[in-house]
């Protein structure tokens, strides 16, 4: 079948993508909402979106969380010198 919604499609892999990029803004916009965390949200969506690009295709709530929890305390102590 090689239909437009074939899943294997070229379209249907575009909105995927898409989809995945708004995704990992919204959970960005929501880590960035204490102004503290902003550093380590940015340093999440940065790493997810690399192994997006890079063809990795990790699941993007857990791989962000993750990159969160592991950059936190540098990301933040970061952020915070560029803050000042």
């Amino acid at each position: 079948m090689h239909g437009l919604f074939n899943y294997d499609g070229v379209f249907v892999q575009t909105m995927n993508r898409i989809a995945d990029a708004i995704c990992l803004s919204i959970l960005w916009l929501v880590g960035s909402l204490p102004v503290f965390t902003i550093g380590a949200s940015t340093c999440a969506m940065y790493s997810v979106m690399m192994k997006l690009l890079r063809g990795k295709d990790p699941t993007v709530w857990t791989a962000f969380f993750r990159a969160f929890g592991q950059n936190f305390k540098q990301a933040t102590y970061i952020f915070l010198l560029f803050l000042i």
